[in-house]
């Protein structure tokens, strides 16, 4: 089975595809609630407990990770912005890697 993650600090999708290309879980982890997720490590700590889930649920093989963000683009995210969802995509891939025992693929 797959996993694929579209990573982000607001909310994060996660999909399972089975062998037969399949979906048969799909999710999207909404962080932006302040109160809930009051820090990065919050929002952190949250992702990993989700990961655990479908680590308990599904045998998963591979992991594909939509790569962030590499460069400007007018009227889009800034610098602050672009390092702090690059900071969170490389915690979440190593989470994936520590839970699943799997190297993510950035695509």
């Amino acid at each position: 089975m797959i996993l694929g993650l579209d990573i982000s600090t607001s909310i994060t999708g996660a999909t399972v595809i089975d062998d037969d290309g399949k979906v048969i879980f799909n999710e999207a982890w909404d962080t932006r609630n302040k109160n809930h997720f009051p820090t990065f490590f919050d929002k952190a700590k949250f992702i990993k407990n989700k990961i655990w889930e479908i680590e308990d649920r599904f045998c998963i093989s591979n992991v594909y990770i939509e790569q962030s963000l590499q460069s400007f683009r007018s009227g889009f995210s800034s610098a602050k912005t672009l390092s702090t969802l690059s900071r969170f995509n490389g915690v979440v891939s190593w989470l994936c890697y520590e839970i699943l025992e799997k190297e993510p693929e950035y695509i």
